[in-house]
């Protein structure tokens, strides 16, 4: 089997980004925070969504991992084609 870096990354650590995931939608569904940036003494909510922040946080490279799946539905499809 191949190896699939940024998946196997998410692999440690899903639990943990799913709980931040699901507090940060709490934040701001039910409480109305949001997050926001300190620019020229001012508050501005971030235009980056969750997804992108966790992804940041954890080092996973959201580019190589829609790559890695495109990777895997052909590894699959070529497994497929011996049977």
């Amino acid at each position: 089997m191949k190896n699939y870096p940024e998946h196997e990354k998410m692999s440690t650590i899903v639990d943990k980004s799913q709980a931040i995931g699901a507090f940060l939608e709490w934040l701001n569904d039910e409480k109305g925070y949001r997050i926001c940036k300190h620019l020229a003494g001012e508050l501005w909510p971030i235009q980056t969504d969750t997804e992108h922040l966790l992804a940041e946080y954890y080092g996973i490279n959201l580019r190589k991992l829609e790559s890695e799946k495109r990777e895997m539905i052909h590894d699959i499809i070529e497994a497929s084609k011996g049977d």
